[in-house]
């Protein structure tokens, strides 16, 4: 997760980094109690289906509801990026990593402005959003390496294996043209369509 120099590491980035570990571990335990205490008592909390909470109260229900519904589940909090905007005040990015007893799991982006209340930090601001969908081209990024011209030659045969590869427009597919050279005749061509299929990954 946080790979930064220690040097560089201020109070209030280890403070916010410090409290991650203990609402995971308070969420491990479903404890509501210590999980609303991580706000502050003005705080709002926007979910990724875009409902906001404002307040303790309020927050306190949407934790209860979200920890009946994973019940059992871990969660993991990933700080991306932890800026100091002021001495009391501390934006934090990242993503967070639901894993339910099953297994699966789902994650979301987070935006938290953490404020310094009575030598406490506290979440004043935080924002969830949904993570983005993998286009087909993302799932085919590794794959990239292969765009190009490629020969094989088989000297015994005097045999050659022409493979050029592209992207297919839009970019959600790539394609392969075959071209076998035999004695510098050309004895086969052929395509080859290569594509990320959602159903069977």
């Amino acid at each position: 997760g946080f790979t930064q120099d220690p040097a560089e590491t201020s109070p209030e980035k280890a403070a916010v980094i410090a409290n991650d570990r203990l609402y995971e571990a308070a969420y491990a335990n479903a404890d509501v109690e210590a999980l609303v205490n991580f706000f502050s008592e003005d705080a709002d909390y926007t979910t990724e289906d875009g409902r906001t909470f404002s307040g303790r109260a309020e927050i306190e229900g949407a934790i209860r509801a979200g920890l009946t519904a994973n019940r059992g589940s871990k969660l993991a909090i990933n700080a991306e990026t932890v800026r100091v905007l002021g001495p009391e005040s501390v934006l934090e990015k990242g993503s967070t990593t639901v894993t339910a007893k099953d297994g699966e799991t789902s994650g979301a982006l987070y935006t938290a402005i953490h404020v310094k209340k009575d030598a406490k930090w506290k979440i004043n601001q935080l924002i969830e959003s949904p993570l983005p969908q993998l286009t087909p081209r993302d799932r085919l990024s590794e794959f990239a390496w292969l765009v190009g011209d490629w020969e094989e030659r088989v000297k015994t045969d005097d045999l050659s294996v022409l493979s050029v590869y592209s992207w297919a427009r839009g970019g959600n597919f790539l394609t392969r043209s075959v071209t076998v050279k035999r004695a510098g005749d050309v004895t086969l061509e052929g395509w080859q369509i290569i594509g990320w299929d959602p159903i069977e990954e």
